[in-house]
């Protein structure tokens, strides 16, 4: 083995060493995808929210989409909320509970809170106030102490990403608040 080929390796192994430290920085909290209103999840979470969802809607929920769910989900609770809309946890838990049987586990509250919005949004999406619903979550999302790690994506002014690809979930930035 020759010098300049040891020092290759060293230097790759120091790049190498470099890029996953600087990786880990990038986030707050090593290991956190997202925290919301006080509210972490990290990345295995979300990792695992992306493969549970995954199955339950018969395609692929990118990591990053659901980072972006939890992110709003609170918001669109609230704004449910405000409007008279039921559906809870267990609500959402009963109408899961055939994939819970199928995977011989219980689905992660993370999942579950993520469905729980989706059809929440549903319900608010399409009432008689579906556009001033849409108005009241664009301004709760703006409300809301949100961090996400950027290998996830960036959160603008108003705390919103791309847009998510669920059926029946609202492209908040098409919502414009007065």
């Amino acid at each position: 083995m020759t010098v300049k080929s040891t020092w290759k390796r060293v230097a790759v192994g120091l790049t190498g060493a470099a890029l996953a430290l600087g990786l880990a920085a990038c986030s707050a909290q090593p290991g956190v995808a997202v925290s919301v209103n006080g509210e972490t999840y990290t990345e295995d979470a979300v990792g695992e929210v992306s493969l549970e969802l995954s199955q339950i809607f018969g395609q692929f929920i990118e990591p990053a989409a659901v980072a972006s769910l939890l992110i709003v989900e609170p918001a669109v609770v609230e704004v449910a909320d405000a409007n008279g809309i039921e559906f809870t946890e267990a609500d959402a838990r009963k109408r899961l509970a055939s994939f819970e049987e199928e995977a011989g586990e219980p689905l992660s509250d993370a999942t579950v809170s993520v469905f729980r919005m989706n059809e929440l949004l549903k319900v608010l999406g399409s009432g008689p106030d579906a556009q001033a619903a849409q108005i009241q979550i664009a301004e709760a999302i703006q409300g809301l102490d949100a961090e996400l790690n950027p290998r996830y994506g960036e959160l603008d002014e108003n705390n919103l990403m791309l847009p998510v690809t669920l059926d029946g979930v609202i492209d908040m930035r098409e919502v414009q608040p007065n």
